[in-house]
Parts: structure tokens; sequence; C-alpha cells
């Protein structure tokens, strides 16, 4: 039997956009990803067979792709991808790591994972739900460059174009995987999950948090494209 492996992997991060841009994807009829958030990466060992199984079924000549956030926390990973296929293409989504932050925060205080009574900055003080590692972006991205990867084979995308620009998101990664795509105005236009709904985080919380992550993520300009605003 055959054994496939993903030609991409989106890597993350979490509260960023992720599921719309999986949706993007899928609908792409020379896109194939069974499902979203497999981990198949985060698991000990036979990834080759994992990955052959869930691919099953899917028509020859199709790019094969994995969407999985959890993986941007995940130290292994990027050595993973790099055994396991040295061509991957892979993509991470940024977003201003205090905005993800709390709406990651009032995710989990809304699934009871960080109890209701927690203040944002002691959620994050305390790394619940490693919320401080998912907006280390720096590390994410040298770890790739610690595994050997080209640095052509690695795509940061800003998570603010998903409503501001998203058709012009969409040709810059169809471009990165060499596919076409045509345009789906509805589907571009599905609001993707947001926890924070208009709300804004605590202005102590969040000075502390873009504090902690100032020294973390300086250095993070030469691996992107764009210029963010939060950074």
């Amino acid at each position: 039997m055959q054994l496939l492996v993903p030609d991409f992997i989106c890597i993350g991060v979490q509260k960023a956009g992720t599921t719309w841009l999986y949706n993007q994807l899928v609908a792409n009829p020379l896109i194939s990803i069974p499902e979203k958030e497999c981990n198949i990466l985060t698991e000990p060992r036979g990834h080759l067979q994992r990955y052959t199984d869930f691919y099953a079924g899917t028509h020859e000549g199709r790019l094969l792709g994995d969407v999985s956030p959890f993986y941007a926390t995940q130290p292994v990973i990027a050595q993973r991808i790099r055994e396991m296929n040295p061509d991957c293409k892979v993509i991470i989504v940024l977003r201003d790591p205090v905005a993800r932050a709390f709406s990651q925060y009032r995710m989990a205080t809304k699934a009871e994972r960080i109890p209701p009574e927690t203040t944002l900055w002691r959620a994050f003080r305390k790394n619940m739900q490693f919320m401080q590692q998912r907006g280390c972006y720096l590390d994410v991205l040298r770890r790739f460059d610690d595994a050997g990867f080209d640095r052509r084979n690695i795509l940061p995308l800003p998570f603010e174009w998903i409503g501001e620009n998203p058709l012009a998101l969409m040709d810059r990664l169809n471009a990165f995987l060499g596919v076409e795509g045509a345009a789906d105005d509805a589907l571009m236009a599905q609001r993707f999950a947001s926890y924070t709904q208009g709300a804004q985080p605590p202005e102590k919380d969040a000075a502390r948090i873009r504090k902690w992550y100032a020294s973390r993520n300086a250095g993070l300009r030469e691996y992107l494209w764009w210029q963010p605003e939060w950074l």
C-alpha cells in the first residue's frame, strides 16, 4: 500500500481563524483534508500509517492537508514534519497575541476549562491551556529553522486579513500551495467563531500581557512579509 503524508500542514495558531481557513481549503476540489484537528503528529509513533488511513479514499492528484492548530504548542512538531516530509509546506496564522489570549480565555472560561472567577492575567501568568506558548510566535518559527526547513516553505498569514481582505489572503495562500482557487464570496464572508464578540480585555491585563510578549517576539519581523500593527 502506498503511504500517504500531508503536502501541507496548518499548525495554528488557536483563536486565529483556522476554522475559517479550513472551510476555504476544503471547498477547493484540488485539496483534501478529511477533517480538522486530526492531531496525528502529536501521537508518539505511527504517523505514516495513521496519515495513510486518514487520507483513505482521497482522489488521486489532490493536495493532502492537515489543519491542527494544537501543533504550534508542541516543540516536537517541526522535526516530525521534517522527518516525515522535508518538502511539506507549513502555514501559520498570526494574530495580535493579546487579542488571541483574550479570545482563548473567553472560550476556556465559558467551557469551564478555566474557572470563571479567574482573571485574564492570572490565567495567563499560570499558562492555563498553554495560553502563553500559543502566542510565542518567534519560538514556533525558529523551531522550523532548527529542523532545517527552507523558509520558502513556511507561510505566516495575517489573521486581520480574514476580515479586511480575505480574497488577497487566499490568493497568497493558493499561490504558496501552487493551486488555483475560485473565489466563493459567500464562503469568504462567513464569520469565524469569535469568543470576544466585541469585548476588550481589561486594560491593565492587556498591558501586562503585551509587555510579556515584547521580548519574546522581538525579531519576529524577519519572518513576516507584512508589518503587523501589534508588533
